[in-house]
């Protein structure tokens, strides 16, 4: 299982979008991650570089609904 990582509405944003998120603490023992919204919602899966956090396959659109059923 990927770790998880939850997001807050601008950082889902972000990614929903295409952004890149930088998150404070360090660089995460795993590189990828799954990045969930503050309701659990599967926002993006994302891969760690540094303390910065890069959409790989984005499963939300910008209002933070899943744009997969």
């Amino acid at each position: 299982h990927l770790p998880l990582v939850t997001l807050s509405d601008a950082e889902s944003r972000a990614l929903a979008f295409g952004q890149v998120v930088t998150r404070e603490g360090g660089t995460p023992e795993a590189s990828l991650a799954r990045a969930v919204d503050a309701s659990g919602t599967l926002v993006a899966v994302c891969r760690w570089e540094g303390a910065t956090l890069k959409p790989v396959r984005v499963f939300a659109n910008y209002r933070g609904q899943s744009a997969v059923s």
